[in-house]
């Protein structure tokens, strides 16, 4: 890489290539092959369960569940029996109260039946109730059907996602969650139990569970060679794995997560639980989408390889299964990263990937591409973005600018610079961000000391001729005169004794996502920040005056600075809007939230004053979440710490004033 400038991807096994010309879906859960055809059935998130013809590309609705007492965004899995028509779907709506004295809490989930007509269509009025389970939390549902080799179908069902899992640290027979479950659909109304279930003879266990100790079973899947049941377990606060099913398996949690103790507590006896053939940790991703093992024909190099991803971390990977320890080859490194809600199987054994968010299919195709550049280069100093490696001084073409809100960075100071191609300029949006081009970069380095004399790490974010973004973290020397390129998240101890965290490159995906890759350019960032060159010109002006910008620089009001005099409400709301809304706004498909806190969104339409308690900064799940690091035993999903990556440290400047705004308010009603 010469002259600072973004590296092209390299070729890999496979690419993600966009099925049926691109033709997007709206929150595609699930697809699977009809048996007596090549076509496909694909479930959307909101009820409606497709056909499509992979020949013509005709697309035909088959059947819409949405007003079927389903919630709204209900319908999660999907499969088709092999040899009758008939289908099963699960949904998700508001639970049934069966015990006045016990309210049901969450929501049910249930799997239901349908009769298919020689159309192809679901007689809706065929509709029989199999199965129903209480979801006592937020999600961790009932979300995989697959039938097995042996014609039983198989069910994995989540463990409810409630702070109850995490106290006492075991497995509760005396109900369904978190387990894969064998049923018999073919004998008696609704479901007779397969004879050989591991626990038809053990009365503390359900007659139709066939393993337990799963967390959340996101997509399991058989090997159409061997029959071998594989599934991908979601973790919770560190690791995530892919387990070999055996019946009568115990796979640990929530004792164990991955190959850890989830708890600290003393007695934590492994004996009996069946441990990970592989787990990666939230470095590399942090919610695993369970795959299939490649038998198809496409691309030779993938046969008998395991090929999941990361829900989000966008990535793609092939592990194999034949070598004990090998590491997974990443097979979408600066490609598309999907939102991989699921990956499916065709007839054929070739595989898909189901955008959720974008709503795209993407066939896995072989890679044959030439790079045009190497990837990034081991060493900061071969970048050639400053001069003799001293990060104050950057490269003639690379630019600096400042930020008027600092995103928390446990206390880090940092430079900020810009790279751009010759000719090619910033895109002025609407909305006051200014958008990298392709071929653009940008540089952050971060310094233990506000002298900035001793960097700890340089990171690049930079977008690709394909219009795809890349990320590279370096970590400097103690001496300050090189830093090398980590592959992996990696945890350090400064001088001062603090702990700091360099990420892993799919790890800068968590926040840069979306409508807010590059954070801090933004016109309400650059439109106060005065670096003094020249004097009382701020960034805004300065790329303005630079020519950088395609058309006139955005007139917004700057964010107001946190330590200023501006109202404590403008200052949160400034606060919040740097350091949350990259995740927290409307129409982000990856977080379950009607958070919006955009600064510029109205306070009653963020929905912030549901999460406070006004007068009550303690008592505020926002304030509580800021002043939290970490996730300790007993403590609820909802009480960990936010952001929840790259930070040890409480911002004391940003919970003062969070919690001023919460004592102060009177434009939130008191709870």
């Amino acid at each position: 890489m010469s002259r600072c400038v973004v590296p092209e991807s390299t070729p890999g096994l496979a690419r993600l290539e966009p099925w049926l010309g691109g033709r997007t879906f709206v929150l595609p859960v699930e697809m699977v092959p009809d048996p007596r055809s090549r076509d496909l059935y694909l479930a959307q998130m909101y009820g409606q369960v497709l056909r499509i013809d992979e020949a013509t590309g005709e697309v035909r609705t088959v059947a819409d569940l949405a007003d079927r007492d389903m919630n709204q965004g209900g319908l999660r899995a999907l499969a088709l029996h092999p040899t009758a028509p008939r289908a099963f779907v699960v949904v998700e709506r508001p639970p049934i109260e069966t015990d006045p004295d016990n309210p049901p809490r969450g929501f049910d989930s249930e799997l239901r039946a349908y009769d298919v007509k020689t159309d192809g269509t679901f007689d809706l009025d065929t509709e029989a109730l199999l199965l129903r389970v209480n979801i006592p939390g937020a999600s961790h549902s009932m979300d995989t059907l697959r039938f097995g080799p042996d014609g039983k179908l198989y069910v994995s069902i989540g463990d409810g996602r409630t702070s109850e899992s995490n106290n006492p640290p075991r497995y509760d027979p005396t109900k369904l969650l978190g387990t894969i479950l064998r049923i018999d659909v073919d004998g008696a109304a609704p479901y007779t139990i397969p004879p050989d279930n591991p626990f038809v003879a053990d009365p503390a266990m359900h007659d139709e569970v066939y393993a337990y100790g799963f967390r959340n079973p996101w997509k399991f899947s058989f090997d159409r060679a061997t029959g071998d049941l594989w599934v991908g377990d979601v973790g919770e606060t560190r690791t995530e794995e892919i387990n070999l099913v055996e019946a009568g398996g115990n796979y640990g949690w929530p004792l164990l997560e991955g190959t850890d103790c989830h708890h600290n507590a003393a007695g934590c006896d492994t004996t009996g639980t069946v441990l990970p053939v592989f787990t990666y940790t939230h470095a590399t991703g942090n919610s695993i989408t369970g795959g299939f093992v490649y038998r198809g024909s496409r691309i030779p190099a993938l046969a008998g390889k395991y090929v999941y991803a990361d829900f989000q971390a966008g990535g793609l990977w092939a592990l194999d299964l034949a070598t004990p320890g090998a590491r997974p080859i990443h097979l979408n490194a600066g490609e598309a990263r999907p939102f991989a809600a699921s990956l499916a199987e065709g007839a054929d054994a070739e595989l898909f990937v189901l955008d959720w968010r974008g709503g795209t299919v993407y066939s896995l195709v072989a890679d044959t591409s030439t790079p045009e550049r190497p990837p990034f280069p081991t060493r900061l100093s071969d970048t050639d973005c400053f001069v003799d490696a001293d990060p104050r001084k950057p490269a003639s073409n690379v630019v600096p600018y400042g930020v008027n809100v600092e995103l928390w960075s446990d206390g880090a100071a940092k430079s900020r610079f810009i790279v751009l191609p010759a000719d090619a300029k910033l895109q002025v949006t609407p909305d006051g961000k200014l958008e990298l081009p392709r071929g653009g970069l940008t540089i952050k380095t971060f310094f233990e000391d506000e002298e900035r004399t001793r960097p700890i790490e340089t990171r690049f974010l930079g977008r690709q001729g394909n219009g795809e973004w890349v990320a590279a973290s370096y970590e400097w020397n103690a001496e300050g005169t090189d830093a090398v390129l980590l592959e992996e998240a990696k945890e350090l101890t400064l001088r001062s004794g603090n702990r700091w965290t360099v990420p892993a490159p799919a790890q800068c995906f968590f926040c840069h996502q979306g409508e807010n890759v590059t954070l801090g350019l933004d016109a309400r960032q650059l439109g106060g920040a005065d670096l003094g060159d020249p004097p009382g010109e701020n960034d805004l002006d300065r790329f303005a005056h630079l020519g950088v910008l395609d058309g006139a620089a955005p007139a917004v009001a700057p964010l107001p600075r946190l330590d200023g005099d501006a109202p404590i409400e403008d200052r949160a709301r400034a606060y919040l809007h740097v350091n949350c809304s990259m995740c927290h706004y409307r129409g982000n498909g990856t977080i379950f939230s009607p958070l919006d806190m955009r600064f510029d969104t109205p306070l009653e339409d963020t929905s912030l004053c549901d999460r406070i308690s006004p007068g009550a900064p303690e008592a505020s799940k926002i304030f509580r979440r800021m002043g939290t690091r970490g996730l300790f035993a007993g403590m609820s999903l909802s009480d960990t710490q936010m952001p929840p990556v790259a930070t040890n440290a409480v911002d004391p400047l940003g919970t003062a004033v969070i919690g001023e705004w919460i004592r102060t308010t009177t434009r939130c009603p008191a709870p």
